[in-house]
Formats: structure tokens, C-alpha cells, sequence
């Protein structure tokens, strides 16, 4: 199973880690959706 993590480029925050995919991060048409699970804020 792939992870993904986002990070906040300018100072290295990590915003989001979890799966790609439905129950995870998903991305559509250009952006990415979280679920609240995959939020590391």
C-alpha cells in the first residue's frame, strides 16, 4: 500500500500521512482530499 505525506513547504510541517486512496488521500481533478483520520494536524 503506497502512503503519501504532505508537508507545509515552507517550514517543513508535516499536514498529512496516510494511504492513497478513498480511505486516505485522494487526489481529483488537481488537488487532494483528506480524511480526518490522515490529518497529522
Amino acid at each position: 500500500m503506497t502512503r503519501i505525506r504532505i508537508y507545509h513547504e515552507p517550514d517543513g510541517e508535516l499536514l498529512a500521512e496516510g494511504p492513497l486512496g478513498f480511505f486516505g488521500i485522494t487526489s481529483f481533478e488537481g488537488n487532494y482530499y483528506i480524511t480526518t483520520s490522515a490529518r497529522a494536524v
